[in-house]
C-alpha cells in the first residue's frame, strides 16, 4: 500500500465510501470511481524517491524553514557529512547548499517586495542578509532585477 499526499478533501471522500455489507451497490461503485479519478493524478507524483532524493528534499525543506542555517547545520539535520551534502546538492540540485539558500532568500525577498511596503533595508534584515546592498547584489545576480525593478514590474 502506498501513502499518497492528496489533501483533506480527497481523504474525506475516501472515508465516505461505504464499506459495510456484502453487496456492492452501483452508488458505492460510482463514489469509488469518482474518488479514484480524483486520486489518480496524485499517484504519479508520488513515485518512490531514491535515498539521495529524500535527503535533498529534506535538506531543501530545512533550508526553506531555516534560511540562516549553515552547511554544517543542514548536514547534521540530514545525518550526513558536509562533503557528502555538497556532493548530493551538486548532483541532484545542480548547485551548492549555499547557492540554494540564496535562491530561497531571494524568493522570500521577492515575495515581501511584492506583497508589502517594507523598505529594502527592512526586507534584507528580515530574510537574513547582512546589508541592503548585499541583498540588492544577490537579488540582481539571482533573478536579474533589483528590488526597485521587482516592485516596478509587479507582473514579475
Amino acid at each position: 500500500m502506498q501513502n499518497v499526499d492528496c489533501g483533506e478533501e480527497i481523504k474525506n471522500l475516501i472515508l465516505s465510501i461505504p464499506t459495510e455489507g456484502s453487496a456492492i451497490s452501483c452508488e458505492t461503485l460510482s463514489i469509488f470511481y469518482g474518488v479514484l479519478s480524483k486520486l489518480l493524478p496524485y499517484l504519479g507524483n508520488n513515485q518512490t524517491l531514491s535515498k539521495k532524493e529524500e535527503i535533498i528534499n529534506h535538506a531543501k525543506k530545512y533550508i526553506s524553514a531555516n534560511t540562516d542555517c549553515s552547511a554544517y547545520d543542514i548536514a547534521k539535520e540530514c545525518s550526513i557529512s558536509e562533503p557528502y551534502l555538497y556532493m548530493l546538492f551538486k548532483e541532484k540540485a545542480g548547485c551548492t547548499p549555499n547557492d540554494y539558500k540564496l535562491k530561497v532568500k531571494c524568493q522570500k525577498g521577492t515575495e515581501l517586495l511584492l506583497t508589502t511596503d517594507k523598505s529594502v533595508e527592512e526586507i534584507s534584515a528580515i530574510i537574513g542578509f547582512s546589508s541592503a546592498s548585499h541583498f540588492r547584489r544577490v537579488l540582481k545576480s539571482q533573478i536579474g532585477l533589483t528590488p526597485k525593478e521587482v516592485r516596478k514590474n509587479s507582473n514579475f
